[in-house]
């Protein structure tokens, strides 16, 4: 789907996508100006004017804006602040964009900017500076860009502070209003839209919100152009950081085939250079990021995360050999990457794919890529190495205190790098005789995707250090299946680490069978590097922030451990013959399948999980008091109707801090309601009480509802079901134990909303905090 771009009258330049297949629509504006066009004596003013805009305006005020209509409409939206431009989005059910996207421009082009929205905003800036302070991007981004030429807007602080803002909150305000009036017209702005809307559709909603903005002006100042500087190699002391990144300036006119670049970089096949990495037990995940761009630049940056006895030096000859191996890729090879980035990028949510298209690496093309190669010289190269054992002074950079000092690289050439394998396609092996024997494998019929999913029973407990392995044996054959034409993947969904095959009739049976065969002869590589990656993931969930931390957590007390963990199997799409097949080959699986049983409401329990950093954070968790069709319609609409109270009261009148949420929530078998706080003040204990308290006014909210109201919100929030179509409605259905059909919806009244809500007040529930 190629975008078709327009220009308005008043210079609005708009980027419409026709997705036909979608039941989801998006809406994202994309501003030329960022961080580096804040004044100088205001840093951190584009992230706090970033945050300010949501607060309301002149035509959806207090409950009115997209800040508050979001929650109750199941919608998503967020935002972004970067060196040379800020960002908002919105994803939607496709009928509620144009009342999305009506909040959504109206904020940008007359926001209130009241003063108390100026002050609340400026405090969770301060928080979420605290937050970064301690997050290991924000650190090295900080770090690198000291390894560019001085002075350039880059090395500035650009997150803003409490003292960056200062105290006087009318001069802030004032600055905020110049910097709006100095940036946001039509000439700076474009606005993208996807959806299934037909073109002409999306153009006339594109007229009539844009409308709103001012002519166009002159547009922003591009920046300077960013130089590396004489020392291009430092080194970084973190107490539990691994990391090698190495960058390459190049041209922005290359952005179509960083997907491309991407995509051969993170192939996990049988001795491509992630494959060797890992097999040699140098690195475990390596990422293409982007931390800096302009008009004219990428800063692009290949970051590998190291092993314990990890060499940098050899790194950097592998990833050199590899460079200079692109090269020689012929044509047909290119295209082979470029259609499998293009495959998984169509498989994102519009929501995703606009964000890619507008700010991140937009569908792979091959078109430049030999131009962006011919960028990626070693000797221009500026690199960051960080590790516990590396001896640095403290210094103060961009914001950040930093054990950080200038390095020199290791020679390469005491490193010989081995030729690498690079694929123009594939093929499977060759399946052997079919088993007897068939295992319990439920068949679904579906439409327009064949997909086979694998799962431990939602309420047992896979070790961490099974799952890692199972994780790590499967990344090559997964590469393989890549290029064969089919997809392997194992990651945890809701909760539940789920295996799925997806590919034709034709290919699954082969695909299963090079899954078993793997799973049932692990080697000494694949065993080291899951219990590499299992500590690393126990590790990343005590580090990340607070309310992800006990996110994180939470499945894993809501399941029980087994010796012998049972796994259910369902196949959507295909036929008789290939459910069959599937039966036979998983009776070889290592591990029994058995249907799954009646989910069964998890016993409460009160649990402190520390994490880093000095917020504090609770989750309170209340399952579904009955697994019974109704509370499944119920519980989602007292979601909608809780969530936008929750937020306003807490969030918006008494500021408790950075998180506040009330959603509904699948995880580990189970469903229910989710309160989740983050403060940098207030107790655990205090925290507690404020949910417990808003559960034991909620009857009110309920009360104020009609019969008419409900049926529209429950409308508005739940889609009935149909047969499954697609991958993302496969998953739903198998998340889901009873779907939601139009007459379960319809049986959905004041009273039996409220039978649910009592049902919830009384009922146990979960509680964790990230401190007692």
């Amino acid at each position: 789907m190629e975008a078709e771009r327009r220009v308005l009258a008043n210079g609005l330049r708009i980027a419409l996508i026709h997705d036909p297949d979608a039941s989801q629509a998006a809406a994202l504006f994309h501003l030329d100006a960022g961080s580096l066009h804040e004044p100088y004596a205001w840093p951190g003013l584009a992230h706090l004017l970033e945050h300010v805009l949501f607060a309301g305006s002149e035509g959806f005020p207090g409950e009115a804006r997209l800040m508050a209509w979001a929650p109750a409409e199941g919608a998503l939206l967020n935002a972004t602040t970067q060196a040379n431009a800020t960002a908002w989005f919105v994803g939607m059910a496709a009928d509620k964009l144009p009342e999305a996207l009506a909040r959504l421009a109206d904020m940008l082009a007359r926001p209130l900017l009241a003063i108390d929205a100026v002050r609340q905003e400026a405090n969770v800036i301060e928080a979420e500076y605290r937050l970064l302070a301690q997050h290991a991007g924000a650190q090295c981004e900080a770090a690198l860009s000291h390894a560019f030429a001085a002075p350039h807007p880059f090395q500035r602080f650009q997150i803003g502070s409490r003292e960056c803002f200062g105290e006087d909150a009318i001069a802030l305000q004032q600055a905020l209003k110049a910097y709006h009036q100095r940036f946001f017209h039509a000439g700076n702005l474009t606005l993208w839209l996807q959806g299934p809307q037909p073109v002409e559709e999306l153009a006339a909603l594109a007229a009539h919100v844009g409308s709103v903005f001012r002519l166009a002006v002159h547009p922003a100042t591009p920046p300077p152009a960013l130089k590396a500087g004489a020392q291009r190699a430092f080194a970084m002391q973190s107490s539990r950081l691994r990391l090698l990144q190495i960058g390459f300036l190049v041209s922005a006119c290359h952005a179509d085939s960083f997907a491309l670049l991407e995509a051969l970089l993170y192939d996990p096949a049988p001795d491509t250079l992630l494959n060797r990495l890992r097999r040699e037990g140098l690195c475990d995940e390596v990422k293409l990021l982007e931390p800096y761009r302009s008009p004219s630049q990428s800063l692009l940056l290949f970051e590998f995360q190291l092993c314990e006895t990890a060499s940098a030096g050899r790194i950097e000859a592998l990833l050199r050999r590899w460079l200079a191996q692109l090269d020689a890729l012929s044509d047909t090879t290119l295209s082979h990457y470029a259609a499998l980035a293009r495959q998984r990028f169509r498989r994102r949510s519009p929501l995703d794919q606009l964000r890619a298209r507008a700010f991140g690496f937009p569908p792979a093309s091959t078109q430049g890529f030999a131009g962006l190669r011919a960028q990626l010289r070693p000797a221009d190269a500026v690199s960051l190495h960080v590790a516990p054992e590396i001896v640095a002074e403290k210094v103060w950079l961009r914001g950040f205190h930093l054990r950080f000092t200038p390095t020199h690289r290791e020679d390469v050439a005491l490193f010989p790098a081995p030729v690498m394998k690079f694929y123009g396609g594939g093929n499977l092996p060759v399946l052997s005789a079919l088993p007897a024997d068939r295992a319990a494998l439920t068949h679904v019929p579906a439409a327009d995707a064949t997909l086979l999913l694998l799962s431990p029973h939602p309420d047992l407990l896979l070790p961490a250090t099974r799952a890692a392995q199972i994780a790590a044996a499967l990344e090559a054959p997964g590469g393989e299946c890549q290029h064969a034409g089919g997809e392997v993947s194992f990651t945890r969904e809701q909760g539940v680490w789920l295996l799925k095959l997806s590919g034709s009739g034709e290919r699954l049976p082969l695909m299963l069978y090079r899954v078993v065969q793997t799973l049932r002869s692990m080697d000494a590589a694949d065993i080291a590097r899951g219990q590499r990656l299992a500590r690393r993931m126990q590790e990343a969930a005590s580090e990340d922030i607070a309310v992800r931390a006990l996110l994180a957590r939470l499945p894993d007390l809501l399941q029980r451990s087994r010796d012998n963990v049972r796994w259910r199997a369902a196949l959507y799409g295909g036929d008789d013959a290939l459910a069959d097949t599937l039966s036979r080959l998983l009776s070889h699986f290592p591990a029994p399948f058995a249907p799954a049983d009646a989910p069964t409401r998890p016993a409460a329990v009160k649990a402190v999980w520390p994490v880093a950093g000095s917020d504090t954070a609770v989750l309170v968790y209340c399952p579904l008091a009955d697994h019974t069709p109704q509370n499944y319609v119920a519980y989602p609409v007292m979601a909608a109707l809780f969530g936008p109270r929750f937020f306003q009261q807490l969030r918006v009148e008494r500021n408790i801090g950075y998180v506040v949420s009330c959603r509904f929530h699948q995880v580990a078998g189970t469903a229910g309601l989710l309160f989740t706080l983050q403060s940098p003040t207030l107790s655990a204990a205090e925290l507690f009480d404020l949910i417990t308290h808003f559960i034991s006014e909620a009857g009110a909210i309920i009360d104020a509802q009609t019969a008419d109201s409900l049926r529209a919100l429950a409308l508005r929030c739940l889609n009935p079901a149909a047969a499954p179509r697609h991958e993302a409605g496969i998953l739903e259905h198998w998340q889901t134990r009873y779907p939601l059909t139009a007459d379960r919806i319809d049986a959905l009244t004041p009273e039996t909303l409220q039978a649910s809500y009592r049902q919830l007040s009384a009922s146990p529930r979960w509680q964790l905090a990230s401190r007692p």
